[in-house]
């Protein structure tokens, strides 16, 4: 668990830029706008961190292709496909962050931004919760374990997706 979460509600981070790749600009084409807003604002909030986005939207033939690799959970379904979700890669250096833990301020940089613009988060670390700003002093990681944990207890094995981030049920 981590020692401390950050928290943005007292950081006045409105004349700070975001630092999005040209790259993940262009990614961000054909996401909701909305989610596509909350993606540039946690960029600027973060500013210490590298976030570049990694998948906006998919086509059908990009979907079944991940699909068949084993990097999609459902053939024919993926809200990548109609531009609700995006993943969002950390980078130290050229190297992109797998570790869990290094996600913690994005996620709640994410949550602060769905805040402000309006809209229900979900996020492929606790994907049992449809929105995320719900869950205002809680651990991600206990978010995320407590999804394992039910997973586990249904014989099924845990879909983990710290990068992943999704407009709730609206």
């Amino acid at each position: 668990m981590s020692e401390a979460m950050t928290t943005f509600e007292d950081v006045d981070y409105s004349a700070r830029k975001h630092y999005l790749s040209q790259t993940s600009e262009e990614k961000l084409e054909g996401i909701d706008p909305r989610l596509a807003e909350c993606v540039r604002k946690v960029s600027g909030m973060c500013s210490d961190l590298n976030i570049q986005v990694i998948e906006g939207k998919r086509t059908e033939d990009e979907h079944k292709w991940l699909y068949e690799k084993g990097a999609a959970r459902d053939p024919g379904h993926s809200v990548h496909l109609y531009g609700y979700a995006v993943d969002l890669g950390i980078f130290i250096g050229n190297r992109i962050c797998l570790e869990a833990e290094v996600y913690d301020e994005l996620v709640q940089g994410m949550i602060y931004a769905a805040q402000e613009v309006g809209i229900k988060l979900r996020w492929g670390g606790a994907p049992q919760i449809d929105d995320m700003r719900d869950t205002a002093g809680s651990f991600m990681e206990d978010l995320t374990n407590q999804y394992i944990d039910a997973q586990r207890e249904r014989d099924r094995r845990p879909y983990v997706e710290v990068h992943h981030f999704e407009i709730g049920t609206e």
